[in-house]
């Protein structure tokens, strides 16, 4: 069994008091283009009704995973954005790599229908990361940046990244399946046009 099951098993346990425990995750993001079917449809609704939120600990951001590694409901914490996330939705990539050494969870980026497509993978990709820590069970006095993670005509927004100091991301992209270039330009055949640089 990962150390990682074994720190989030007790940090659950019955009857334990609730602390919050780092581990080491991959993170990828998703938006409107690029969820299951596109748009903001959600399968685990507990704050929201559909994939939002504002980065703080009240109003936790939707993210996906895998339900058996992180129940739905389950309060996160990424130092390196600075937001809090909840659980809210199922993450195909987390699912089928379930036996990997890290867990995956799949962040809400934003975006709506008439967001721009490339701005939006874009900014996903930036803030992907192949190892990063995260906070299960988080206090509720982390710093929190408020600005979104996407804004549409900023790539990424600029109002966010350079208020948390983030570096952007060298390292390949774990897509989720529905991420796959050949999957968004069926839903978006003005992709073909842009060039996108897929990793």
């Amino acid at each position: 069994m990962h150390p990682w099951i074994v720190a989030l098993a007790l940090t659950l346990a019955p009857g334990c008091p609730l602390a919050e425990k780092a581990i080491a995750t991959r993170v990828t993001l998703f938006g409107y283009a690029d969820n299951d079917p596109p748009g903001t449809a959600i399968a685990h609704p507990v704050v929201h009704q559909h994939a939002s939120g504002a980065g703080t600990y009240a109003d936790p951001i939707t993210f996906a995973a895998n339900a058996k590694q992180f129940a739905p409901g389950t309060r996160i914490y990424v130092p390196y954005l600075q937001k809090y996330f909840i659980m809210e939705d199922d993450c195909a990539t987390a699912i089928k790599t379930a036996n990997a050494a890290t867990p995956l969870v799949d962040l809400w980026a934003g975006g709506t229908a008439s967001s721009d497509v490339r701005e939006l993978l874009n900014t996903e990709s930036y803030f992907t990361r192949s190892l990063a820590q995260v906070i299960i069970d988080p206090a509720p006095n982390h710093p929190v940046n408020v600005a979104p993670i996407f804004a549409d005509r900023s790539t990424p927004n600029k109002q966010f990244w350079s208020r948390a100091a983030i570096r952007p991301n060298s390292q390949g992209r774990d897509r989720e399946a529905s991420t796959e270039p050949s999957a968004v330009l069926r839903i978006f055949p003005a992709l073909k046009s842009l060039n996108v640089g897929w990793r």
